[in-house]
């Protein structure tokens, strides 16, 4: 009966921890907090310049568009007119979990001036959108 009980919290860890990285969660996420202005995730690479990247014309998007931002280093986004305060802090900005996680809880925190406004208080909410980020866009150098 012990072995069983083991086995039992076993799976419960494990059913609990791949809740966390659902990525129809993370998108759901997504789309409700960020893809406002940010759009749609893609994969397409970052040398395509936007092409495909646009949204219908009454959705207008205020944000650089998120696909490939694990792994990138910050201000990458041909075309997109970062704030002063980013421009200046992105050469030694790289988006990884702990970045983003910070970047979303508070960004106006991490970096005065930034454009940014929306904040993710909820520490559920900020994994799952940047797993869902981790799964669906990763950054592929040229």
């Amino acid at each position: 009966m012990f072995p069983v009980r083991i086995l039992f919290a076993v799976f419960l860890l494990v059913s609990s921890t791949a809740a966390w990285a659902d990525p129809e969660a993370g998108r759901e996420r997504y789309l409700k907090l960020c893809s406002k202005c940010h759009g749609k995730v893609t994969e397409q690479k970052l040398s395509d310049r936007w092409s495909g990247l646009r949204q219908p014309a009454v959705v207008m998007i205020l944000g650089p568009n998120l696909s490939g931002i694990i792994g990138r280093p910050a201000g990458q986004i041909e075309g997109y007119r970062y704030s002063k305060a980013f421009r200046q802090a992105a050469p030694e900005l790289v988006w990884d979990e702990a970045t983003m996680d910070r970047w979303i809880t508070d960004s106006k925190a991490m970096m005065p001036g930034t454009f940014m406004l929306l904040k993710v208080p909820d520490a559920a909410d900020r994994k799952a959108v940047i797993d869902y980020l981790k799964t669906y866009a990763r950054y592929q150098p040229q």
